[in-house]
């Protein structure tokens, strides 16, 4: 094989062990309720959900026509450590509200959401959030960790391939 090819070769593996994974925009569905003409789904990422960062969304249905309510105000609360306002801003999905939230540890987390919207509906819930214990560091970048080895590697052949030429 021609050291053309086979750099080629290393610097597509490399590209697709160092791109980013794909997120879905809500990750996995935690509440539901259908209250006063308004469907909300609250969502959490990543999933399984874990101690630390987490991405908590929320659409807002009009029951009637399933259309998305896009001028509500949504706000979260999650015991004890205080109160977020979620935005379209925030969600890659701009029908989404979206908070980043910090869970402190592993285990059950009561999230409490509000929704308002026009002409003064109303809906809240309550969703139980389990999170399990955070990733270690070299778990959570490891393809990080694996770029300098695969550079190196790449060099190397580089450089065996050349004194064989």
């Amino acid at each position: 094989m021609r050291p053309a090819r086979v750099l080629a070769l290393l610097l597509v593996l490399a590209a697709v062990l160092a791109r980013a994974p794909a997120r879905a925009d809500g990750g996995a569905v935690v509440a539901r309720a259908h209250e006063a003409g308004l469907l909300v789904t609250v969502f959490a990422a990543p999933v399984p959900l874990r101690a630390g960062p987490a991405d908590v969304s929320v659409l807002v249905q009009d029951a009637r026509d399933r259309s998305a309510v896009l001028d509500a105000e949504v706000f979260f609360e999650l015991a004890g450590t205080g109160r977020w306002r979620a935005d379209h801003a925030q969600a890659t999905n701009r029908l989404l509200y979206a908070a980043r939230l910090p869970i402190p540890s592993a285990g059950a987390w009561p999230l409490g959401v509000e929704v308002r919207a026009d002409a003064g509906r109303a809906v809240s819930l309550t969703a139980e959030l389990r999170a399990a214990e955070a990733l270690p560091d070299v778990l959570r970048f490891w393809r990080w960790l694996l770029l300098p080895v695969l550079v190196v590697a790449v060099f190397l052949l580089h450089q065996r391939l050349r004194e064989g030429a």
